[in-house]
């Protein structure tokens, strides 16, 4: 398919006005579109589906969640210690 350019008479000569937005376009989503097909296929490569994955993260936000309330404990008790 041919490129449509736009050119403009002027002073003798045809001038070009640029009119490159649609390639500009194309080209960025040609881009994204390579990301996100490299996104998906790292979460392919872990070999787990989607379930398991919201296992496994579920599991390690509980873990954040209990060393985080082990840690206000500690500070709560060396607070009361230190009283």
């Amino acid at each position: 398919m041919p490129k449509c350019r736009n050119f403009v008479f002027g002073y003798g000569q045809l001038v070009d006005d640029g009119g490159n937005q649609r390639d500009l376009a194309r080209a960025k989503n040609q881009k994204k579109q390579v990301e996100m097909q490299k996104k998906k296929n790292a979460s392919e490569k872990t070999g787990l589906s989607l379930q398991e994955r919201k296992h496994r993260d579920a599991e390690l936000m509980r873990e954040k969640q209990r060393k985080k309330e082990e840690e206000l404990a500690a500070k709560k008790h060396h607070k009361q210690a230190a009283n």
